[in-house]
């Protein structure tokens, strides 16, 4: 089995859940199911692709999640820090950043994330990626398209970008 680009996922649990409508729909009723589905669904790829994934869910302080077997998942609950921060902090802390790949549909965590120098993409990608079993798209330059047609986002169009979505300058 061929090895994905990345070996290690870090991934906003709650985030793709919602990006997973066979999933989010027990989000009203059963969060404990829909956790659980996403969890088999992650433990499934991790194994097929042979990575490693840590997902992280927000928690109430005091609130005792259970503890997840699934092979391939590092589960963490955060008792009461958002989420999001946890997700910057442990990306911040990575060595071996080309390893890694971060999951969010958050942009300030994926602007935060890439200035560490990680990748990032979006719930919805991963989120399509498992619902139809397949492997990322290769990389736009093995398809022979030309330099033209591959645009990279320079520093100064993300801090652009960032102003404007934080509503520190007009569009």
């Amino acid at each position: 089995m061929e090895k994905t680009k990345y070996s290690n996922l870090l991934i906003d649990g709650y985030n793709l859940i919602h990006a997973i409508p066979s999933i989010a729909r027990f989000v009203g009723s059963d969060l404990a199911r829909a956790r659980e589905l996403l969890l088999l669904k992650l433990s499934a790829y991790a194994i097929k692709n042979q990575v490693k994934i840590t997902v992280i869910f927000d928690g109430k302080p005091g609130e005792n999640a259970p503890p997840s077997h699934q092979p391939g998942l590092n589960v963490i609950f955060t008792h009461g820090e958002k989420a999001d921060q946890k997700i910057k902090e442990m990306a911040r802390k990575i060595t071996d950043k080309k390893d890694w790949q971060v999951i969010t549909s958050d942009f300030d965590i994926r602007f935060q994330v890439d200035g560490f120098g990680i990748k990032s993409r979006t719930a919805q990608e991963l989120a399509s990626e498992l619902e139809a079993g397949t492997r990322p798209k290769e990389n736009r330059k093995k398809k022979g398209l030309n330099q033209a047609e591959e645009k990279k986002t320079t520093r100064e169009d993300r801090d652009w970008a960032y102003e404007v979505f934080i509503g520190n300058k007009k569009g």
